[in-house]
Parts: structure tokens; C-alpha cells; sequence
């Protein structure tokens, strides 16, 4: 018989970064959670695992407001150097791909910071926003009550037979690769298992290689796959690289830290190594797969590594890991606040489980081009591993840094009937001046992810576009507005005026949509594809996707677009 610990809103199994991500975006829309994590991390040595975060994840950390804390901790890369097996600097390989499609945001960098340090600062955020996490405590088993349809969920102390009973009305597993909610769910996971092993080692060292710390840098290793150098916080280097079939056969599943080190020393010649300490190493087997579903009985959910895995080859892992938590938690959030229907959660396996699937395609190509093989797909091109995975690295640039990730229409995201922009794929981040300021500040940073949608009102030139400015005012003001019915911290208004002017609202003819900013140069209005003489209205999603647009006198057609799916609470 176990003791009740009470009960949360939503009770998440793992205190990885994914776990609490998706519990600190929770707290701040004011749902309480609980995550139960079984290992003392305050406690452990030191360890690394998932280390860069790209310009799309850091844009999803700083409208959470987190980014600023990672940013003072890890080492910010904008640049890349490869080297071939003679230790030559070759420019046209390595991942100078990736840097060069970091363009249209600007975060135009990537982060290294290791995983302890990322999670130490997202759990710090977490329980200053009244979070808990049960430390030493793991799941034993769960039951849905189909009268209550809460979640009944038997933890226990590890290493005891101690155990609690907590409630809930969803549980979320975000416990890693071998999930024990997706298997007491009894959800298939699909995967491949490869032959290949990689090694990663962290510590302080010595080199003579040229531009070591600089962002991140490559070697054609002859022996060890496309090696992996690192540069990471606290004055740290990882290095990754492939371990053959000669050397597992030579080392096995238990590589010992002296044998790693002499691997390492190996894999970057003809530079010299010295290790004058080692954080932490590792030896995996890459498994590629996906779980059939994310979502079991509208209450059980799986996300980051619980749903799928792939090699740690372009650091997708913590990556896509945001960016489900992140897509998940404004959901659910707002399902639970009573904004969104609850259809709205399915969404969460309509958008992220795609994603996943064509990860791991290219997954599939990534991992074999680093270890030194060639896909079968490319036998005949007559290219070596290094310059395939060049020109594989540009194909998929897009999608690695995230900026180019994008999601199908659907209840939330609509088919556009103005401007240029195109529904699914992530919002412009623009430049915009606050009323009597002349230091632009960004889009992204006065619409920040609290789970509420923005409705961006481009004016256009208001001596142009006065009587649609009017009309739009006259439907808001009426009672046939969406506003009378949706809940009002579900939608959020924003005005963005071309060129700059003495005061807002004068300028308007009609009280403005939310705060005012202004667009001296058009840039902003040129961006999501809106005229001077037209203006036009833009929906954002909290997650920062682009939902709909129309045309500046259309209120109408947003209330449409917003009663696909918000919950329509009593007539004000």
C-alpha cells in the first residue's frame, strides 16, 4: 500500500533537459508540475553527452528567457576549420556548410555548453518558477482512471521499496532512450540497430593544432572516421571519433578512460594531444528509431529521446529535444488554462513526429559518411566519405541549424490570404523601435513564448490605410469579435506602424492593437510581405511558427482562423 505524495497537473518522468524544459515553460503559464528523476545529478561526476544548441534552439531558449544565463556560460562558435589527414586546412569540407546557413536570425551562432551545465540552469529557472523535482525517485508503474481521467502513478525511492503514489492529469515521459512510460505503455519504438561505435571524450588538453578553440573543427582521420573537436565551456575540448571494427574488436564494449585517451591522441595526427585532465567519455552503439506514437490516451505523452534516437553526428539530439518540449508544453499549457480544445495536443504528434522521421533519414547518412563509409545511395559517385559528407552537410543545412525545420497546414496552421509568408515555417524575426526610442529591439524579443498567440498588426502607412485600420477596430470592438469569446491571455495584440510617428494612436485614427512599435525603413513590413498602401494582420503561434495572415480590414477571417480551436468561454 503506498502513501499519496498529492497530486499535479502534469507529472514528468525525467529531470533531463527535455523533462525540464517542458516543465519550466508549464510553470510559467501557471500549471503546476512535478518531475520525478532517479539520479542525484548535483551529486555525479561530472558528464557531458549533449553539448550544441543552433541558432533556431537558442531563438526557442531566449523567448523562454533562458538564453542570456547560456549564453554566460557556454562558448559562442560562428566559425569552423577542417583539416585533412596531413593536417592541411581544407575549406570546402567539414561544417562550413552549416555555418553558412545560419543566416536570417539574429542568433547567428551556435552555443557549446555541456549537458550538466544546461540542465543545472534550466532546473534553477524551473524552481524559481515553483517547480519541484523528486530527486532519487523513478516510475514503477501507472493506471488511467476512466471516470476521473486522471493519472495514477506509483513512484518509488531507488534502491528501496519505499513508494508514493502521485496523481495527475497527464503524465509526460522525457526518461531517454530506454523510456520505462513508453514501455509501460506498451508503445512500440521501432529502431535500427548499427554497427557502428563512436566515441566522445571531454577534458582540458594540450594541442598543437591550429585555431583549436575557435567554434568547432574537423580532421580526416584515415583510421578513426571524420573526427570531431569541440571546444566547450569551462575551458573544455570534446573530441569525438569512430571507433573501427579492428579497434572494438581490440577494446570491446569496455573501452577503459587510458585506452579512450590513446585513441584520441591517435585520431587527431599528424597534430600532437596532451589530456591534462578527462571529464568524462564514452562509448555508444547508434541506434536509429522512432516511437509508433507520441501520444497514448490523450494523457500519456512522450518527448526528446523517449520518442526517438539517432547518432550525436550534427548534435540533434538536445536540438530536436527543445524544440519538442517547446512545441509540446504551449499546448498542453493552454489546454490546461481552458484557451485551446483539446484537439489541439494531437498536433503535437502530427508536427514533431515527422520531424523525427526525416531526422533519422538523414541521420542514417550523416552517421555512416563519419564513420568513414559511404551510403549505399552514393556508391559510384566516386567521392570520399569527407567530401560526400560535405556535400550532404549542405543539402541538410537548413534543417541541422533548425531554421529551416517547418510543419504542414493544419488546425493551426492556415494557408495565408495576404502577404508572402507561408504557414508552418518560422516567424521573420524582424527589427522594430519602441515610441521614442532609436535602439531597435527584435520581434522575438517583444513577443515572448508564454503560451499565448501574437496577432501582429502591420499598418502600412495609416494615411493610406485608415479605413481598413477602422474597420479592423469597428469588428474588434463588436460583439461578433473572437475576442468576446476567446480568453483573454490566449491572444495577444501588437501594432507594428510604417515609419515613425509623434504618437501611436494619433497616428492610427482608431486605439491601437496592443503596444505600439514602429518600422522606419518598411523592413519589418517587407519581411512578412505586407505594402504600404494594404498592410495586413499576422498570427504567431507561442512557439514562434507562423499560423495566418490576412488583409488589414479582414478581422473576420482571424476570429475564423482562431474558433478552429480555442476553447469559447461565456460571452463577455
Amino acid at each position: 500500500m503506498s502513501s499519496e505524495l498529492g497530486s499535479t497537473d502534469v507529472l514528468i518522468i525525467g529531470g533531463g533537459p527535455v523533462g525540464l524544459l517542458t516543465a519550466y515553460a508549464l510553470q510559467r503559464m501557471n500549471i503546476s508540475t512535478c518531475i520525478v528523476e532517479p539520479l542525484d545529478k548535483n551529486n555525479m561526476p561530472m558528464y557531458g553527452r549533449a553539448c550544441t544548441l543552433f541558432p533556431r534552439t537558442l531563438e526557442m531558449l531566449d523567448q523562454l528567457e533562458l538564453l542570456d544565463e547560456f549564453n554566460q556560460v557556454g562558448l559562442i562558435g560562428r566559425s569552423n576549420v577542417n583539416y585533412d589527414k596531413n593536417g592541411q586546412r581544407v575549406t570546402n569540407r567539414g561544417w562550413q556548410h552549416l555555418l553558412s546557413n545560419m543566416h536570417g536570425t539574429f542568433l547567428d551562432y551556435f552555443l557549446n555548453i555541456r549537458l550538466k551545465y544546461s540542465e543545472r540552469l534550466i532546473q534553477d529557472a524551473y524552481e524559481q518558477n515553483g517547480g519541484k523535482v523528486l530527486v532519487g525517485w523513478e516510475l514503477r508503474e501507472f493506471s488511467l482512471d476512466s471516470k476521473t481521467a486522471e493519472v495514477s502513478a506509483v513512484v518509488g525511492a531507488v534502491g528501496s521499496k519505499e513508494v508514493r503514489t502521485l496523481r495527475s492529469k497527464y503524465i509526460i515521459g522525457a526518461d531517454g532512450g530506454r523510456s520505462k512510460l513508453r514501455h509501460l505503455s506498451g508503445i512500440p519504438f521501432i529502431a535500427d540497430n548499427t554497427t557502428y561505435r563512436w566515441v566522445r571524450i571531454d577534458g582540458v588538453v594540450k594541442t598543437d593544432m591550429p585555431d583549436s578553440r575557435i567554434g568547432v573543427a574537423s580532421i580526416e582521420s584515415p583510421t578513426h572516421g571524420n573526427v570531431l573537436w569541440v571546444p566547450l565551456d569551462h575551458c573544455r575540448t570534446r573530441i569525438g571519433f569512430a571507433l573501427s571494427a579492428e579497434m572494438y574488436e581490440k577494446y570491446g564494449e569496455h573501452l577503459t578512460e587510458a585506452q579512450a585517451v590513446e585513441e584520441a591522441i591517435a585520431s587527431v595526427a599528424p597534430f600532437s594531444l596532451e589530456f591534462e585532465t578527462v571529464d568524462w567519455f564514452t562509448l555508444y552503439n547508434i541506434q536509429q528509431g522512432v516511437a509508433e506514437n507520441y501520444i497514448r490516451d490523450n494523457c500519456v505523452i512522450l518527448a526528446g529521446d523517449a520518442c526517438h534516437t539517432h547518432s550525436s553526428g550534427t548534435a540533434q539530439g538536445m536540438n530536436t529535444g527543445v524544440h519538442d518540449a517547446v512545441n509540446l508544453a504551449w499546448k498542453l499549457g493552454g489546454i490546461l488554462r481552458g484557451w485551446y480544445k483539446k484537439d489541439v495536443l494531437q498536433t503535437y504528434e502530427e508536427e514533431r513526429r515527422p520531424i523525427a522521421q526525416e531526422l533519422i533519414r538523414q541521420d542514417k547518412d550523416f552517421s555512416t559518411l563519419i564513420s568513414g563509409d559511404i551510403p549505399d545511395q552514393y556508391k559510384g559517385t566516386h567521392l570520399t566519405p569527407d567530401a560526400l559528407l560535405a556535400q550532404v552537410g549542405k543539402d541538410y543545412a537548413q534543417f541541422v541549424v533548425g531554421l529551416g525545420i517547418h510543419y504542414e497546414e493544419n488546425m493551426l496552421n492556415l494557408d495565408a490570404n495576404a502577404g508572402t509568408m507561408i504557414a508552418g515555417w518560422r516567424a521573420p524575426d524582424v527589427l522594430v523601435l519602441a515610441p521614442g526610442s532609436r535602439v531597435p529591439v527584435r520581434l522575438q524579443t517583444i513577443t515572448p513564448n508564454t503560451g499565448s498567440f501574437w496577432v501582429i498588426v502591420f499598418t502600412g502607412e495609416p494615411l493610406l490605410t485608415g479605413t481598413k485600420l477602422r474597420a479592423l477596430r469597428s469588428y474588434l470592438d463588436s460583439s461578433e469579435s473572437f475576442t468576446r469569446k476567446a480568453h483573454p491571455d490566449a491572444v495577444k495584440f501588437l501594432t507594428v506602424i510604417e515609419g515613425m510617428k509623434a504618437q501611436g494612436e494619433e497616428s492610427l485614427g482608431v486605439k491601437s492593437f496592443g503596444k505600439v512599435y514602429y518600422d522606419p525603413e518598411n523592413s519589418a513590413h517587407s519581411k512578412y510581405g505586407f505594402t504600404s498602401g494594404n498592410g495586413g494582420i499576422a498570427v504567431v503561434r507561442p512557439d514562434g511558427i507562423f499560423a495566418f495572415a490576412t488583409m488589414l480590414d479582414k478581422g473576420n477571417e482571424i476570429g475564423n482562423y482562431f474558433l478552429r480551436f480555442i476553447e469559447v468561454i461565456a460571452q463577455l
